[in-house]
């Protein structure tokens, strides 16, 4: 069943307690939440009531849900600060400014793109309101969230602060990528092993380093990156599908797949978007077998044998073919 993101109603205000409460009994709710399932059960009707349609209407909070078959599975919230006030860093604001929390996603669903459609749409929110920039706060050991936020656009600010869970980074997603200004980078079968799978051969940089240099150079160039990776074929070619909404091009490592999915190669020409095709090695000084692809011919981009500075080199060269 299909997963479908909106913001929430007033009248749903015993949902949201119930999503609120089962975020708080994750096992990194100690490195997300500045809330504990402790004072947040104490709470009475009239506090959740109260949260939901502050969120549910007006331009100062927004709460979005994802929803399919299980009922409620992720949950986003968006505050705005006027500008004039003052901000956690003591500062006053010279524009106003959209922040972050409350990010959860429920286990069954996370590796599926899900909080990226969560925060796509507090992007949205935020951007129809004239913000320029989403910001959020992560904590420093929580690597896993750092990674999903990075897929999704945001950049460390530079920042630190201390919250009452610790030491937290600062991160931030440039508003000015309007649709058609964003780059879906696939990563195929296996390339989760980057880092440990033959050091020898595709280097010791991770997926997770692939990821945030794509972020960097496509928001260097004014594009937001969604980033995906996935073992199965159908995975990978369901994305590739999705891109038609709000993607203006492709880079995509698909693997061993590059020499195997006749189904690949029609999802990307489906599309009809401009793709980059890279191998981090050079796959024609190996196996003969690695020498053929389906998807050389039909890309508009081929990058071989440059490490995962190819990535980098793909996006620049995909930027320069889009209108």
């Amino acid at each position: 069943m299909s997963t479908v993101v909106r913001r929430i109603r007033a009248d749903e205000w015993s949902a949201v307690r119930a999503l609120r409460l089962e975020a708080l009994r994750d096992p990194a709710a100690d490195v997300a939440f500045l809330e504990t399932w402790e004072n947040a059960s104490l709470q009475p009707d009239e506090f959740w009531q109260e949260r939901a349609s502050n969120s549910a209407s007006g331009d100062a909070a927004a709460q979005f849900i994802a929803e399919d078959g299980e009922g409620w599975v992720g949950s986003v919230t968006v505050l705005r600060a006027a500008a004039g006030s003052i901000d956690y860093h003591g500062d006053v604001l010279a524009e106003s400014r959209s922040n972050v929390v409350g990010v959860y996603v429920r286990p069954s669903h996370r590796g599926d793109g899900l909080i990226d459609q969560l925060l796509d749409a507090a992007a949205s929110w935020s951007a129809s309101h004239g913000d320029t920039r989403l910001h959020l706060g992560v904590h420093v050991d929580n690597a896993r969230a750092q990674r999903a936020y990075q897929r999704s656009g945001f950049l460390p600010t530079g920042v630190t602060m201390t919250t009452s869970i610790g030491d937290e980074i600062e991160m931030a997603r440039e508003l000015t990528d309007r649709p058609g200004r964003r780059i879906l980078l696939v990563n195929g079968p296996n390339l989760n092993l980057l880092g440990t799978r033959e050091p020898e051969v595709y280097g010791t940089a991770t997926l997770a380093d692939v990821e945030r240099l794509v972020a960097e150079q496509a928001a260097a160039l004014g594009y937001a990156v969604r980033a995906m990776q996935s073992n199965h074929e159908g995975a990978l070619i369901d994305a590739i599908h999705a891109a038609r909404q709000d993607c203006a091009a492709v880079v995509i490592n698909p693997g061993g797949l590059t020499h195997t999915s006749v189904a690949l190669r029609d999802a990307l020409t489906g599309i009809a978007l401009p793709f980059a095709e890279v191998h981090i090695s050079d796959v024609y000084a190996r196996e003969e077998f690695r020498h053929h692809s389906y998807l050389t011919d039909v890309a508009a981009v081929h990058v071989v044998g440059q490490g995962i500075d190819g990535y980098a080199q793909a996006v620049r060269q995909l930027a320069a073919l889009i209108p």
